[in-house]
């Protein structure tokens, strides 16, 4: 894409503006994602948000319409960034070419399909955030808008750090967040959708005051805003209340807990051992890495019983994944006496991982004394 030309792919349609239609657009955006920014600063020369630019006009008659205008601001930063007017003080986000890609596994619906994905995975990139380019100067009010799966939240984890941009260059107060990303997340405050910052084992109130002292809230504002809140939304019946606890913590649970903690480790540490010992006579075997961790992921979070007979043997004393978080959530839910074949299984989890995990190193140093080195 040529510089200064905003994406093709963006459709008017998706550029619009808040409540108001307040502030100008332009920006390149992931897929259909769209900016929407409000300036502070009104007056002569200055943005009174009032109008707005086209998604598909370029920069350059983006520029010359502002010009006639008089918005110098919106003719200097449509497009790629430019550094800022002499005076203004610098921008506090500058982003340029950011792009993010992630590998996945193409998958179809039904159990058919998805051991046919483990056997014979089909791998794809998927491009998340694709070429954006902006930048935000103080007393900006940035709104970046787009459907799901346009890269917004993707944009906002760059950002503060989470993720590595796979190219282009983002800077956050004067840091790269991935590169300084504890000195940006002191500097930054950032709120992410569908995530939970309450623990249901807990009452609310409690989970306030740990909030309170991660954050480091003085103490007579964090009271300020809880009686503030409650004065207006009456919250003093739900942040009290206890919740009911599913789990009873006896000593007894908590050993068992920490057993198979310990348990879970060595049974996947020894599955993967198994693997390396593999490929001391299978040279090109890295599709087996994959294999084994895909099958973890896509058939570990259920539960045994909904499998068919043979897929049940085949997870517990085949590919053993099934001690890995069925067997032990059944005895902490009470429920061992309702898995599959027996309950000795259930109990016996963490053991299996310590089976597992004597077998796979045991074929580790077999594989060793077989070694020979292909010589390149």
């Amino acid at each position: 894409m040529p510089p200064g030309r905003v994406s093709r792919r963006d459709s008017p349609s998706h550029w619009s503006s808040c409540g108001s239609r307040r502030g100008p657009v332009g920006w390149r955006a992931p897929s259909s994602a769209a900016f929407v920014r409000k300036y502070e600063r009104t007056g002569a020369g200055g943005f009174d948000g009032r109008s707005a630019e086209p998604a598909r006009q370029s920069a350059g008659s983006a520029r010359r319409s502002a010009a006639r205008r008089g918005d110098r601001r919106l003719g200097d930063r449509v497009g790629p960034y430019h550094a800022p007017m002499t005076g203004t003080p610098d921008p506090v986000i500058v982003v340029e070419g950011l792009r993010k890609e992630f590998r996945a596994t193409r998958r179809d619906a039904g159990l058919r399909a998805a051991v046919r994905s483990l056997l014979s995975p089909r791998r794809e990139t998927i491009v998340a955030v694709e070429d954006v380019s902006f930048a935000v100067e103080p007393g900006e009010i940035l709104g970046y808008l787009g459907p799901n799966g346009a890269g917004k939240s993707t944009t906002i984890k760059m950002l503060t750090g989470v993720l590595v941009p796979t190219a282009g260059h983002a800077r956050v107060l004067g840091l790269e967040p991935y590169r300084h990303r504890t000195r940006n997340a002191t500097q930054i405050g950032v709120v992410f959708g569908q995530r939970t910052q309450l623990w249901w084992d807990l009452p609310a109130i409690e989970s306030f005051a740990i909030l309170r002292h991660m954050y480091q809230v003085p103490e007579g504002a964090y009271r300020e805003t809880i009686e503030e809140l409650d004065e207006y939304l009456g919250l003093a019946i739900f942040v009290l209340v206890q919740p009911a606890l599913l789990l009873t913590w006896t000593p007894l649970a908590i050993v068992y807990l920490c057993l198979v903690i310990v348990g879970s480790v060595l049974l996947e540490a020894g599955i993967f051992l198994v693997i390396a010992a593999v490929m001391f006579w299978v040279i090109q075997s890295e599709s087996l890495v994959w294999w084994a961790g895909d099958l973890v992921n896509t058939f570990g979070n259920y539960p045994l019983s909904i499998f068919p007979q043979a897929t049940r043997y085949l997870f517990t004393f085949v590919f053993p994944i099934a001690f890995l978080g069925f067997f032990p959530a059944a005895v902490f839910l009470g429920r061992a006496g309702d898995v599959p074949f027996t309950p000795v299984l259930a109990y016996g989890a963490p053991a299996v991982g310590l089976i597992v995990f004597v077998v796979g190193y045991a074929a580790w140093l077999i594989g060793l004394r077989h070694h020979q080195s292909t010589g390149t």
